[in-house]
């Protein structure tokens, strides 16, 4: 099932292109759709007695609105999709691109999963955007998951970054340059933990959101998927 949460105090009519966007997602992946609304604080039991298999939530781009989604959805082992109003929704259709940047981390390699997913059933193009460390780390991640791609005979382009493992999805999200005009996703990793940094100035990920100019699907590290393809 793919849910969609509002955040009620949103703008109704623009709320209708997150319901869209939802909808086309779930109608392309094959699974039921349904319009939630419950207590964010309740998101891991409402995911588990009702199997969802994906949750969109819908908040204005406000670190505490952002904030409480991603504390929300810490334990989650699904994929989760964080939409504000400064993003352009669109549904994804065919060959429309789907930005993965690519760290020197393991848990990047689930992101081949959702590269391979919406490749098959929305029939997207997937654009790896590789990190530019000094190491081979974030080249061979590139490469396990294009191996999975291409046993599917889907389209993909890697692009070589310019920033680091540290900073390329954030890159990632301010690159929506005119030649990707039809970009409609970005895929990136929620933190392993929080350190003080990130408590006191806040995650990576909630910056990212703040500044992409489309959805930005998240996937929690998990460490039981990372031995893909070896």
């Amino acid at each position: 099932m793919i849910a969609l949460h509002h955040d009620n105090s949103l703008n109704t009519e623009w709320l209708k292109e997150p319901l869209a966007f939802a909808q086309s997602l779930a109608q392309s992946l094959g699974k039921e759709f349904r319009q939630f609304d419950f207590e964010l604080s309740e998101t891991d039991d409402v995911c588990s007695s009702h199997a969802i298999d994906m949750l969109v939530f819908t908040c204005q781009n406000s670190n505490r609105d952002i904030q409480r989604i991603l504390d929300a959805c810490r334990n989650l082992r699904i994929p989760y999709i964080i939409i504000t109003p400064d993003m352009e929704v669109k549904t994804i259709n065919k060959d429309d691109v789907v930005f993965i940047p690519v760290s020197m981390f393991e848990e990047e390699l689930s992101k081949a999963e959702i590269a391979t997913a919406l490749g098959r059933f929305c029939k997207s193009h997937t654009i790896l955007i590789q990190a530019n460390d000094y190491g081979t780390r974030a080249e061979k991640n590139i490469g396990k998951i294009r191996t999975l791609i291409e046993k599917f005979d889907l389209p993909y382009d890697i692009i070589k970054g310019h920033k680091n493992s540290y900073k390329v999805e954030m890159e990632t999200a301010t690159m929506l340059q005119p030649q990707y005009q039809n970009s409609k996703l970005i895929v990136i990793s929620a933190s392993r933990d929080y350190g003080i940094d990130d408590l006191l100035f806040g995650p990576k990920e909630r910056h990212i959101i703040r500044k992409a100019a489309i959805p930005v699907l998240l996937l929690n590290p998990r460490g039981d998927l990372y031995s893909l393809c070896d």
